[in-house]
């Protein structure tokens, strides 16, 4: 079996190669059950089963603990493992910190090759926690992003953000609406309870990724966001309707897959992505890191 460790998964797929895996996975015609939520007294723990037929197949379980940063922790981690689809033999071991991290951004990336306008130059970030760069670096991907405004409620994580940000214009915003006034991709990822975004404040053209939430009592735009939205598109549609983000303000009918969303209509168009992950992004995103040649070999005897 393979082991591969967080600086193992990076140092073998680079974002764009990251993205480019993430769409396979999206495209592909993969099984992915339910996921099963054990809550426990201080955080979740999610179970995602999938299989991609003639490519991998696995179980990823992930933790999401949100004190775990006070204890210099990261808030969601977790482990990868892959097993041969013809013999159950388990075949690799990833670190699903590194990992979620990655497929996360990349599927964000994915959402904003086929909804973003082509010139999008400003990203709006709110939320500066352990996804947030790699949040930015698949927008980065796919679009000539010139500046990145940040907002999070702690404003010095914002600000070590942005320096460690290169080869863009990159700060801390005062308020989330000062940040996101004007900008043409917007993506929230925080563990929001109440809004942080207001549709009001979004520019005509834009293009809202919600990220954080995916539970019914986890909120991070206000209804205005998907009322005005002309396309409204998820990873992981079956999901992204149960979410707060989405339960009892869409027709859960109008939500697409982000592979089925698009080309945008009108230039003025609001546009809304719904990520709450799916097994086909992180088995896409592991096979990848496998095919570079990734991680050690051990033997389990």
């Amino acid at each position: 079996m393979r082991v591969l460790s967080a600086a193992d998964i990076r140092a073998a797929l680079p974002m764009p190669a990251c993205v480019a895996a993430a769409a396979r996975g999206l495209e592909a015609e993969a099984v992915v059950p339910e996921r099963p939520v054990l809550r426990l007294p201080h955080g979740d723990l999610l179970f995602m089963p999938g299989h991609l037929p003639g490519l991998a197949a696995g179980l990823k379980v992930v933790g999401v603990f949100p004190d775990n940063p006070a204890r210099g922790l990261p808030a969601t981690l977790g482990a990868v493992l892959l097993v041969d689809e013809s013999t159950g033999v388990p075949t690799a071991l990833l670190d699903g910190t590194s990992l979620t991290s990655l497929r996360t951004g990349a599927a964000t990336g994915v959402a904003a090759e086929r909804l973003a306008r082509p010139g999008a130059a400003v990203l709006a970030v709110l939320g500066a926690g352990g996804i947030a760069a790699d949040q930015i670096a698949g927008v980065r991907a796919v679009r000539p992003i010139a500046e990145v405004r940040l907002w999070n409620r702690t404003p010095a994580k914002a600000e070590r953000l942005a320096a460690g940000l290169e080869g863009v214009r990159a700060r801390s915003w005062p308020t989330a609406a000062e940040a996101v006034v004007g900008a043409d991709v917007v993506v929230c990822c925080t563990s929001a309870t109440e809004p942080v975004l207001r549709g009001a404040w979004l520019a005509p053209g834009a293009l809202v990724c919600a990220v954080g939430g995916y539970t019914a009592d986890m909120m991070e735009v206000d209804a205005e966001c998907v009322r005005r939205a002309a396309i409204v598109a998820a990873d992981n549609v079956g999901e992204a309707v149960r979410t707060g983000d989405l339960a009892g303000r869409i027709d859960p009918g109008r939500v697409v897959a982000i592979t089925a969303a698009g080309p945008r209509g009108a230039e003025a168009e609001i546009a809304f992505f719904k990520s709450v992950g799916t097994a086909a992004l992180d088995l896409a995103c592991a096979q990848a890191a496998l095919a570079a040649g990734a991680g050690t070999e051990i033997d389990l005897g």
